[in-house]
């Protein structure tokens, strides 16, 4: 029989191996016959940290600190809930605690850092670094290592960067998997700042190499041919409407990295309008349905059997949950950009809602996403060239069967498009949303909202176009993905 320790250092192991879900699992049954093990209640806030339960993970810590309030690395841990969820002073407040009491703590410098990183203060968080006595060729320290070459890179240091990640390479394979991850995904960057492609390209095949072969679209096939297969549009006008008016509710739909974060801003910029962010609750009602109302068939197959009870059910804890923190706000808007395999639920739960489908040109669009680092668990679909097509190729047939079997207002929206005439396409937006033209709008950046998807940067600087047709300058690298998109990109070029 495996010893406390022994099953504490393997739940560890799983969670630096990547596998965040079975930690967990792991963790909470031991949890039960020992639920003062501070170590694996850590492991188990980690692990439901990694998964965007940040609730949950935010009651595993705080009792972890009830009983040890003054533990540099338990309040650490607390820090850096605090500033995944955009709780940036009080994450900094959490760190300055820590370090307090453990005035070298490793993790607490570097995760002071990383805050001012997220705020935008790249020159602070080189600052708090260099402060403590940080030297880059003494650097060893994983999580510090990257923060600092992030802050490099973000001042335009990207040579210092490239420096301070070579000298740590090769990696020591103990180091957990995401921070290993993490490490090669800013090499990249720094060479892809510096127009150095071949690196950059070599540098980013390395990092999503560490996880590939985790993605597999079984479960989105098969949905999407469900949807296909079983959604008209005399069925959809079939169902029974529920008593709801949500023609409060803006969707904003398409893949990662389509311009979706700036439409947003430019809608929450209007005082009359609350940007919910990226709400799971959609996919949640979506996915319950079957159980909730003990159906024998799952969404869409259980299209013919729904009430308008049942449907004015979910639709109100659906609105209750986007009204969560809105104010006095009249518009919502919901970014969650996986609502585009919903579209059939939200035409007949929320009447009067509206969508927005933002695109963006699919060679841009891809390698945007393979050079960005997603969170454990989010975007397995874009650790490959060819997977990316892939998925593309799965969301444009199901948004054009969508656009012949749907009736609800929706507004098609280029990146391109909205780079080259903000304000024409801003005012569209906003007309299209039911709202009076307000000049805030176009000052989308001024906003003191934090924002938490990887676009937090840009929008917080003034549109540019440099983005745009950026997949040209990497030539024939990107050959497997534009073979693999193949007339995808003659259609999206001539609609």
């Amino acid at each position: 029989m495996a010893s406390n320790e022994d099953i504490s250092q393997i739940t560890e192991m799983l969670y630096a191996v990547g596998n965040a879900p079975r930690a967990q699992e792991m963790a909470e049954e031991f949890l039960q016959k020992h639920p003062n093990h501070t170590t694996v209640r850590a492991i188990l806030g980690h692990s439901l940290a990694s998964q965007l339960k940040h609730e949950e993970a935010h009651v595993q810590i705080i009792r972890i600190l009830k009983d040890e309030p003054r533990n540099p690395k338990f309040l650490t841990l607390l820090a850096e809930l605090s500033m995944n969820t955009g709780r940036y002073r009080d994450a900094l407040g959490q760190y300055d605690k820590a370090l307090k009491y453990l005035p070298d703590f490793d993790a607490a410098i570097g995760g002071k850092a990383e805050t001012y990183l997220r705020m935008g203060k790249p020159k602070q968080a080189l600052r708090v670094l260099k402060a403590a006595g940080v030297a880059v060729d003494k650097l060893n320290q994983p999580s510090m290592s990257k923060t600092m070459a992030d802050a490099f890179i973000r001042t335009g240091q990207e040579e210092e960067a490239i420096t301070l990640l070579e000298h740590m390479l090769p990696l020591d394979p103990k180091i957990p998997l995401e921070q290993r991850r993490a490490l090669l995904f800013s090499l990249a960057t720094a060479f892809m700042k510096l127009e150095r492609f071949d690196e950059a390209f070599d540098a980013f095949i390395n990092a999503n190499g560490l996880v590939a072969g985790r993605w597999t679209p079984d479960r989105e096939i098969e949905r999407h041919e469900h949807a296909r297969s079983t959604v008209t549009r005399q069925r959809l006008e079939a169902v029974p409407k529920p008593d709801i008016d949500a023609s409060n509710i803006v969707l904003i739909v398409g893949l990662p990295r389509c311009g979706s974060t700036l439409t947003e801003q430019i809608i929450d910029a209007h005082p009359l309008a609350h940007g919910a962010g990226e709400s799971t609750k959609l996919p949640e009602i979506a996915n319950s349905i079957q159980d909730r109302f003990n159906l024998e068939k799952p969404w869409p197959l259980c299209l013919d059997s729904m009430t308008s009870d049942q449907l004015t059910e979910l639709a109100r804890d659906y609105i209750d949950h986007l009204s969560f923190k809105a104010g006095g706000a009249r518009l919502l808007v919901d970014k969650q950009l996986g609502n585009f395999n919903w579209l059939d639920l939200i035409q007949v739960m929320l009447p009067g809602a509206k969508v927005i489908h933002c695109m963006r040109h699919p060679m841009d669009l891809g390698l945007s996403n393979w050079t960005n680092r997603f969170a454990a668990g989010q975007c397995a679909w874009s650790d490959t060239l060819e997977d990316i097509a892939g998925t593309w190729h799965r969301y444009e047939a199901l948004m054009d069967h969508w656009r012949d079997v749907c009736t609800m207002p929706m507004l098609e929206i280029r990146y391109e498009d909205l780079v080259a005439d903000t304000e024409g396409l801003a005012r569209s937006i906003i007309e299209f949303c039911g709202l009076e033209w307000d000049p805030a709008c176009l000052r989308f950046w001024e906003t003191k909202r934090t924002v938490l998807t990887l676009s937090q940067d840009q929008v917080r600087q003034p549109i540019y176009t440099r983005a745009r047709g950026r997949h040209a300058a990497w030539g024939d690298r990107l050959a497997p993905l534009r073979a693999a998109l193949g007339p995808s990109i003659d259609h999206y070029e001539q609609p």
